[in-house]
């Protein structure tokens, strides 16, 4: 027979685990991990934020007032660049509307004012002609010009001189087609 110098056990203890203990075990550590992570998160969180309000009062202190003053110097500017480039869409559109007058203009009328609206496409103008003739001539160019929907007389006044020479003072209004400020 043999000797045996280290003797074997005659069986092994076998532990039973079940399933429904290895899910116990699992998820509590699981949601001991997650509360872990979510206070370590909090923490940094409010780490982050309190360093970013000393970076914030840091960075403000370093603004001088000179800085101020230049960055609203060029806000300044910036608005008056804005005003400027619509008054000068507003003179084009208004300069077209000479562009268009000019040549229906009689040679012997003489306009002393006029009242321009462009949103409204509507124009009041005051003049003078010599005569009676001058200002039918002129009514009959206005009359004639397709851009021009609609002419109201306002103001009529003759004039007769101590030369029997006399003048037609009148005032006229308007509607245009917005087509002449485009």
């Amino acid at each position: 027979m043999a000797v045996e110098i280290i003797p074997k056990p005659k069986g092994r203890k076998k532990i039973k685990v079940s399933l429904i203990a290895i899910g116990y075990y699992l998820s509590v550590s699981l949601f001991i991990g997650v509360l872990l992570a979510y206070f370590s998160f909090y923490l940094f969180e409010n780490n982050l934020n309190k360093r970013l309000g000393e970076l914030s009062n840091l960075i403000a202190q370093k603004e001088t007032r000179e800085a101020k003053d230049l960055e609203n110097r060029i806000f300044d500017f910036k608005d008056k660049l804005e005003d400027f480039a619509k008054l000068l869409e507003a003179r084009k559109k208004s300069s077209q509307f000479f562009a268009f007058f000019g040549p229906l203009s009689h040679k012997r009328a003489f306009f002393s004012r006029l009242d321009l609206d462009i949103g409204g496409s509507k124009a009041e103008l005051r003049g003078q002609t010599e005569s009676l003739k001058t200002f039918r001539e002129q009514m009959l160019i206005f009359a004639q010009e397709n851009l021009i929907k609609e002419t109201d007389l306002s103001a009529l006044s003759i004039e007769r001189g101590a030369d029997n020479k006399g003048g037609v003072t009148f005032g006229l209004n308007l509607l245009l087609n917005p087509q002449i400020f485009k």
